[in-house]
């Protein structure tokens, strides 16, 4: 993965709550008619089927994070979201683990490390601890979650 420096996201004016769901991408200040979900820009690589943004929402003590997979035209190939309702999760830090991850260190003692291949596969661990779990999350904000196990089936 290859960070990259050229990409921004629109910036929203008016009431929070009329703001939309994407923000347009430009290049280098350009606008290429493109948008993704999420406000403010927090990440942004090369890979080799396009680009790896990670957004946020720009909304205090209600923080969660999207990681956006785009092809080069900047359409959308896969997204999920990281955090959850009351629960603000904020990225510190990032760095790549070779062509294909990204480890993301979040501010809640939380990694998670993003696998590329060609969909986007989450999986975190403690920042304490070596071994990773699957993060299950949804894939979009239109699809249900999908879980081999749901932990409301054992309540």
């Amino acid at each position: 993965m290859q960070l990259l420096t050229t990409f921004s996201l629109q910036k929203h004016e008016g009431p929070y709550e009329s703001w939309p769901m994407k923000s347009l991408v430009s290049k280098e200040g350009f606008s290429l008619g493109k948008s993704i979900p999420g406000y403010v820009l927090e990440a942004q690589y090369g890979c080799r089927f396009g680009y790896l943004f990670v957004t946020s929402w720009d909304c205090p003590f209600e923080e969660s994070l999207e990681v956006v997979l785009t092809d080069e035209q900047l359409e959308i190939i896969d997204y999920r979201s990281i955090g959850a309702a009351y629960v603000s999760t904020w990225l510190m830090s990032h760095e790549p683990l070779g062509d294909s991850q990204l480890l993301l260190h979040c501010d809640n003692g939380w990694d998670v490390r993003v696998t590329v291949a060609p969909e986007l596969q989450l999986d975190h661990r403690p920042a304490d601890s070596t071994s990773f779990s699957p993060y299950l999350v949804k894939r979009s904000s239109l699809e249900k979650v999908s879980m081999k196990n749901p932990w409301w089936k054992f309540w």
